[in-house]
């Protein structure tokens, strides 16, 4: 049986369940229609929803005319 510390998460997550969990997004759906828009680019480049995240990407994602930029650091649980 493997035992997990809170200290380590899984290694990766879908974009757009991070984003909701870092709380960029209000919802995760939100986050989603995000992604599908093309407001979010992962690494320079589009991505669907379901595409993961891992420590050390790049997010970007523009709302109204500001762009953030985001280095994934750590996969909310």
């Amino acid at each position: 049986m493997q035992e997990r510390t809170g200290e380590s998460g899984p290694e990766r997550a879908r974009i757009d369940r991070w984003l909701f969990g870092v709380r960029l997004f209000k919802s995760r759906s939100a986050a989603a229609d995000a992604v599908n828009g093309g407001k979010v680019h992962l690494n320079g480049e589009r991505v669907k929803p379901s595409h993961g995240v891992k420590p050390g990407d790049t997010v970007a994602f523009t709302l109204g005319a500001v762009v953030f930029e985001c280095v994934v650091t750590t996969i909310p649980l």
